[in-house]
């Protein structure tokens, strides 16, 4: 086969819509250029109506072009768009030639560059490469929309992969089904990237050829078309959160490490307020407010999705804001937060001190291989463990998940689903816990010889009412209990009683007993 043999025809792209309707009163016209078995498809910058163009044989050649007397609806005429076809067709038989001669291979890479400079295409702005709107986009849409640090670096790690991929200048015509595709494997195997990230770095991608294509920049939409349908994990795995056990023991655990007891308050902190690294980083003694019923709540903006978040404060939370009230006149921010790499550094050791050690496996996937990985618990733990505590804790004590949404700013159901789903046996074992309960001798407050003051220090106001309340509620009674015990400072005799109850009723008291300040 002649490796400098060529043809060049010129088709209209039957491209279909989100609808799947194809719309054939503005087909773009691309050149399609066959060499050595390979071919090139090369857009050529304009589009006409199906019934304005011209495919057939005349005297025994094969006529692609506009009709006369012809224009576009961009105001182009029939003639300029053919006379633009004819320089494709030039440029093309000059190139061959000009390999031919310096004895080049051609390549469609190679070829689809050489094209450009000959028809001289690098030059006007139109023709700007997409590493140029890129880096435009990067520029505009990060001062518009106020993106964090974060944000922009993720964006301009994308572009850097491109860029990595690529190996040489692309234009928004290249980017093809079998671009992407490539794209892809380079992402899984060059990068080393989990088929999770290379998802994420897809719509990073798509979302930069949107904007692009919504500029009018880009009118090639093959990009829109694309799926990865990468394996990926089934989404069923264990959320990695604290139990309240577990929170419990790291809340009140001694720490003679400053660095570390900083960081545990950090983090707990995040754990009862739901909030992100970022946003403890940038909370401030002017985002704590009080309403008119005396009720403490955070006022923020959240840094990454600038959601308004209006967060009720638990015990937990008030305690840790009181350990740094001394330095409200001195620093705007309530905590000490240190750099985020370190404090996923620090928060590892911390775990591991807490001897939070049960192994975690988790399962994903690079392009078609799967892969398994065991942990123990404080090796996976970092900033983002602590806003799971707060939305599997506040879903395992029953409050409602539009209200854990409205504190945390998840938009999507699906989002707090595969939360929701994790807790559809231990829900299950809650309800079960009340028949267990039946069965169970159940202590009150009454059995321990209580008195009109710890009475009334538990805020119960009616003893006749309440005692036929707890009776169908054995949670109640035994959390009343708990504090009752705990009031009296016999901590050895609560938890000797707290042994003594169903799984489901001891973790609600333990609550209790944290929410009322152990």
């Amino acid at each position: 086969m002649d490796k400098y043999k060529f043809s060049v025809k010129f088709r209209l792209e039957r491209r279909k819509d989100a609808n799947g309707v194809i719309d054939e009163s503005n087909m773009p016209i691309l050149a399609d250029i066959t060499f050595s078995g390979k071919r090139v498809w090369y857009y050529t910058g304009h589009r006409i109506a199906a019934n304005q163009w011209i495919d057939k044989n005349v005297a025994g050649e094969r006529v692609q072009q506009v009709k006369r007397n012809n224009f576009n609806k961009d105001g182009e005429s029939a003639t300029d768009i053919n006379a633009k076809l004819r320089r494709i067709t030039i440029a093309v038989e000059t190139i061959f030639n000009r390999m031919r001669a310096n004895d080049i291979v051609p390549t469609p890479k190679t070829l689809r560059e050489e094209l450009k400079k000959e028809l001289d295409e690098d030059a006007p702005a139109a023709h700007k490469t997409l590493f140029a709107y890129f880096e435009q986009y990067i520029d505009e849409v990060s001062k518009l929309r106020h993106w964090s640090k974060g944000c922009k670096t993720k964006y301009n790690t994308i572009l850097r992969h491109v860029k990595g991929f690529a190996k040489g200048n692309v234009y928004f015509e290249d980017v093809n089904k079998t671009f992407m595709a490539d794209f892809v494997e380079y992402l899984n195997t060059k990068c080393d990237k989990r088929n999770s990230s290379v998802d994420k770095d897809i719509d990073f991608f798509k979302t930069f050829l949107n904007w692009a294509t919504d500029e009018g920049y880009n009118k090639n939409l093959d990009y829109q078309r694309f799926k990865t349908s990468l394996p990926k994990s089934t989404g069923k795995e264990n959320i990695l959160a604290l139990t309240i056990k577990q929170f419990e023991h790291l809340f009140q655990m001694e720490i003679k490490m400053p660095h570390l007891a900083r960081v545990r308050d950090v983090f707990c902190f995040c754990c009862a307020t739901s909030l992100r690294y970022s946003d403890a980083k940038n909370f401030r003694w002017s985002n704590i407010k009080t309403n008119e019923n005396g009720t403490e709540y955070i006022d923020i903006t959240t840094q990454k999705t600038r959601d308004h978040l209006l967060i009720p404060l638990i015990k937990p939370a008030k305690e840790i804001i009181n350990k740094y009230v001394a330095g409200k006149d001195v620093d705007e921010f309530v905590l000490p937060v240190i750099s985020n790499q370190k404090y996923n550094a620090y928060l590892k050791d911390l775990g591991k001190l807490a001897g939070f050690d049960a192994p975690q496996t988790k399962v994903y996937f690079k392009g078609a291989e799967r892969y398994e990985e065991t942990q123990p618990f404080y090796q996976v733990m970092t900033s983002h463990v602590a806003r799971k505590t707060f939305v599997t804790l506040g879903l395992a004590y029953g409050i409602p998940p539009h209200i854990i949404s409205q504190c945390t700013g998840h938009h999507s159901d699906a989002m707090m689903q595969k939360y929701i789903r994790q807790f559809t046996l231990d829900e299950a074992s809650n309800q079960m816990a009340k028949l267990d309960a039946a069965f169970t001798d159940s202590k009150t407050i009454f059995d321990f010889n209580v008195t009109d003051a710890e009475i009334a220090a538990l805020g119960i106001n009616n003893p006749a009412s309440y005692k036929q309340k707890v009776a169908d509620n054995p949670k109640m009674a035994a959390e009343h209990v708990a504090i009752l015990l705990k009031n009296r400072g016999d901590k050895v005799k609560m938890i000797e009683y707290m042994e003594t109850l169903p799984q489901a009723i001891k973790d609600a008291a333990m609550m209790a007993v944290i929410i009322s300040g152990m």
